[in-house]
């Protein structure tokens, strides 16, 4: 290739690297002297002020991805936390409704525990003598190894009666976590346990405990999900129990501890003492603070409450590994910029004409790419240079290109596919409900009106009604466990099932004992409802309900109240339940509601449940209004209380009397 002289007319440089007047009308040595010149004035000022506002972004950004990363383990902890309670609560119901003995006890804590991998450990501790023909009864089912091990509490020295974990409940009979502790004589590890008490009412309505049923999670579990927080090389984080005793620390020593041990509390740090309060009243907030008593290295802070529990996190960042990562971007600014304007003059200089023809070649190319055209051949390029590699990389996306939209294509009609047989099992769905899942039903003067919204495209929540004769109107409504097909499915079996029982057993309770019997045939998923059954005699007014581990109607009459209706277990859990009915007359003007799970438990933005409080005084502010215009009002307060977003299968029927006749 001739020199750039000889291409300017063959006169010699003045000195060695030097330039000749005839060297500045060619276009590469004036690109070279205008480009480079501009581009080193653009370069400075723009790095300065590219600098200044990206050193600050990326502290901002550092500590941003330590929030994420704080929340997305919050999320994760909160989660885990919620499941253990429910699933505890759970079992405490079906304890409280099943008859069963010491046996099927244990089978159900081993399968509770097979089924949680969460959970570590289950106990289910009796107050003496609650059992017949034992003192004292507190069987224990943990993992250990790849099996389940089961010791008995109340065998030995181990006096579970007095163990916080089983007094505390008791005596505040109220669910609750425990303090971290080395569970000695049970599963012999350091644990966090939920605790739930199981109450028993007496015809008099007095309550009486019959014992205790728990979760345990380990502290290795917690702390392996603090672990993976994303905080740099020196950063930590630990969570905080009320009481102010330390369930997780990257210092296994200081597990279980109490604050006053933290290093930090000891030398006195009171900026540091009312962080430690401040998580221990469960407020949240972010501060910059040093990182040890008399060091001038300063630390961000980010602390917050965990929901279900009285816990709180707190994550801790030494500002220098933040900042660190602006001195990594002066110097490989520097750097790069430097590289660059070389880099710049010499590709000016070779490349400008090597490289235009070619690259104008494949610009032509991409532009016939651009319109559609894939089979054109990409122009032949013998070189192996970054224009021959970028010819075969073009080469290669445009084959890439075809067999990704010939695979997009497909894609897409399959996914068209599913979308359309979910719309149809939809439409099926909800043609096997009454009305299409949207009622309002007149007989003599009552009213009944229901509907159901799915958290998806489909879902388990159902309401049934049928008049029985012209003066007997049965209806139901009821709640599958999961959503989506599955929970889908079964309704749809339990819904065949309770259209064909309804002819043999119209009585709620017979109807829920017969139902139970056949959805705990070939249950091999362990799915189940929860429901409730009621007839109601539409000229007297009598009602006689019965439910299968479901939430208690609300009887709104001159105010609202919950109906105290005995639950059985919910449906396709124990072959052998009972379920009693209630007797009860509407007055004129009274009304029932029923509803599921996805009422009281629906959540808003901060995690705040709707709850049932929540629901009594929705109804309260439309007292006056018929059973259509409550289920509507009601449907869409609660979901307004979610901002749009549903999480579970909101079910609300209601059945009212008219004041006149």
């Amino acid at each position: 290739m001739p020199s750039i002289h000889q291409q300017a007319g063959n006169t010699p440089p003045q000195a060695a690297g030097g330039m000749t007047r005839a060297g500045f009308k060619h276009i590469a040595n004036r690109l070279l002297v205008w480009i480079l010149g501009v581009c080193l004035l653009i370069f400075l000022g723009f790095s300065l002020l590219v600098y200044q506002r990206t050193s600050l972004l990326i502290r901002h950004q550092a500590q941003s991805r330590a929030e994420l990363a704080v929340e997305n383990t919050v999320q994760s902890i909160e989660s885990l936390l919620r499941h253990v309670s429910r699933g505890v609560r759970t079992a405490r119901s079906v304890l409280l409704a099943a008859q069963v003995d010491e046996a099927h006890l244990l089978a159900l804590l081993q399968t509770l525990v097979e089924d949680k991998s969460e959970v570590f450990g289950m106990a289910l501790a009796l107050e003496p003598d609650t059992l017949p023909g034992r003192t004292r009864f507190a069987p224990y089912v943990y993992r250990g190894g790849n099996r389940l091990h089961t010791v008995d509490l109340a065998s030995g020295e181990y006096d579970y009666l007095n163990q916080p974990w089983y007094r505390i409940p008791v005596e505040q009979n109220q669910s609750s976590w425990s303090e971290p502790y080395y569970d000695r004589g049970g599963g012999n590890i350091a644990m966090v346990t939920f605790s739930s008490p199981i109450t028993e009412t007496a015809a008099d309505g007095t309550p009486t405990t019959l014992g205790v049923i728990t979760a345990d999670v380990s502290l290795q579990t917690l702390s392996n999900m603090v672990d993976d927080i994303q905080l740099g090389s020196r950063g930590y984080a630990y969570i905080l129990s009320a009481s102010g005793r330390i369930i997780t620390h990257d210092n296994a020593a200081l597990r279980m501890a109490r604050v006053e041990q933290l290093p930090i509390w000891k030398d006195s740090d009171k900026r540091w003492q009312e962080v430690i309060i401040a998580m221990g009243e469960r407020q949240r907030g972010h501060r910059l603070l040093p990182c040890s008593v008399g060091s001038g290295e300063l630390c961000w802070l980010s602390y917050e409450p965990l929901g279900n529990s009285d816990w709180s996190i707190l994550i801790a960042i030494p500002l220098a590994d933040i900042e660190s990562e602006q001195l990594v971007l002066g110097r490989t600014m520097l750097v790069l910029g430097s590289g660059a304007i070389l880099l710049l003059g010499v590709l000016i200089l070779w490349l400008s004409r090597r490289l235009s023809r070619p690259i104008n070649q494949l610009a032509e190319h991409t532009g016939i790419i651009a319109q559609g055209t894939l089979d054109q051949p990409v122009p032949a390029r013998r070189m192996r240079d970054e224009i021959g590699t970028l010819a075969n990389n073009i080469h290669g996306m445009q084959q890439n290109l075809k067999y990704y939209i010939e695979n997009l294509t497909e894609e897409t009609a399959r996914r068209e596919r599913l979308e359309s047989e979910l719309d149809i099992a939809a439409s099926i769905q909800g043609q096997m409900l009454p009305d299409g899942g949207e009622s309002n039903f007149q007989q003599h003067n009552f009213q009944l009106a229901a509907t159901v919204v799915a958290a998806r495209q489909i879902g388990g929540d159902f309401y049934l009604y049928q008049q029985l004769d012209d003066r007997r109107l049965f209806f139901m409504i009821g709640d599958v466990s999961d959503k989506g097909i599955p929970a889908a499915l079964f309704m749809a079996q339990s819904i065949t099932q309770i259209r064909s029982l309804l002819t043999v057993a119209p009585e709620p309770a017979d109807l829920l004992d017969a139902l139970n019997r056949k959805l705990c045939q070939n249950n091999e998923n362990c799915m189940f409802v929860t429901a409730i059954a009621a007839v109601v005699d539409t000229l007297s007014g009598h009602c006689r309900l019965a439910s299968a581990g479901h939430a208690a109607p609300l009887l709104k009459a001159d105010c609202v109240s919950e109906l105290k209706l005995e639950s059985g277990p919910a449906l396709g859990l124990l072959e052998q339940a009972d379920y009693d009915g209630l007797d009860i007359t509407l007055q004129p003007g009274q009304s029932l509601l029923l509803y599921t799970d996805g009422v009281d438990e629906a959540l808003d933005a901060a995690g705040q449940a709707y709850g049932l409080d929540g629901l009594i005084q929705a109804i309260e502010r439309d007292a006056g209004s018929d059973c259509q215009t409550l289920v509507g009002a009601l449907l869409q307060d609660v979901l307004d209380f979610q901002q749009g977003r549903i999480f579970d299968d909101i079910t609300l029927l209601a059945l009212g009397r008219a004041s006149q006749p």
